[in-house]
């Protein structure tokens, strides 16, 4: 099996859910190709992280009170008659507004561990690229040479840009893996600090406003335009990230405008 049809197996091997036969043919593999076992190791590291730094999140206190105050209330006047239909009606609004409470609660939970488990991956790319000393693979300050390489091997084109007259150097391009796809990485260097530009398609979402993250003492910074995620991510200054988002920004709007 080939690299990019091995990486889409790795989260469900990690979690044993492959039949026999994928499973003998992914340890196989591992065996034999560093670059996919460092992506299945990265993958351990991460799911230990999530496991040993989940947070759960419960009710508040006041929202609990009223709740059993509401149905111990309900439960009482049903008691009194049990023939008491508008009681009963009351009642089973309140457990049905208890239902909504705990599904909102729950969505509100995994909505926030999908968002915590993405930027773990985003992340751990940036930090693997880091100690493997794998800043690129594909090693250009060249638009023209460096957008075919990733055309090549993806089924989407990047939008990639040279900064180098406002000091961001285009060193390259690299191919990660994570959310179970290949993700096209552009790097730049300033200040002898590495900044990774991860972006891929976005189907759900056409638009979504920036927001930043700080976390292990790395920057990163998120969007989304015209379908396609943009992630930042830099263990340099702050200002670096920003900047290089606006350059993005600006460029994206200018030579890409939205389709009418």
């Amino acid at each position: 099996m080939k690299c990019n049809e091995i990486v889409k197996l790795l989260h469900a091997y990690l979690d044993k859910q492959l039949d026999a036969a994928n499973t003998i043919n992914v340890e196989q593999h591992l065996k034999g190709c560093t670059h996919c076992n460092a992506e299945y190791q990265a993958l351990v590291e991460l799911q230990h992280s999530v496991t040993e730094n989940i947070q759960y999140f419960s009710a508040p206190d006041n929202l609990k009170t009223k709740i059993l105050a509401g149905l111990q209330n309900e439960t009482t006047s049903s008691s009194a008659s049990e023939t008491n239909k508008p009681a009963v009606w009351k009642y089973g609004l309140s457990f049905a507004a208890s239902l909504v409470i705990g599904f909102a609660l729950v969505f509100n939970y995994m909505a926030h561990r999908n968002e915590e488990k993405l930027i773990e991956e985003v992340l751990a790319g940036h930090i693997r690229a880091i100690t493997a000393n794998r800043h690129t693979d594909i090693q250009s300050s060249k638009v023209e040479t460096i957008l075919p390489w990733f055309t090549s091997k993806l089924d989407y084109s990047p939008k990639i840009f040279n900064f180098s007259e406002h000091g961001f150097k285009l060193a390259g391009g690299r191919l990660d893996s994570f959310q179970n796809q290949n993700i096209a990485t552009i790097s730049y260097q300033i200040d002898h600090s590495l900044i990774n530009v991860y972006t891929w398609p976005s189907p759900e979402v056409d638009d979504a406003i920036q927001e930043s993250h700080n976390k292990q003492g790395y920057h990163l910074l998120y969007w989304c335009k015209n379908n396609m995620n943009y992630w930042i991510v830099s263990d340099g200054d702050n200002k670096y990230v920003k900047q290089l988002a606006e350059l993005i920004q600006t460029n994206l709007n200018e030579n890409f405008p939205p389709d009418k």
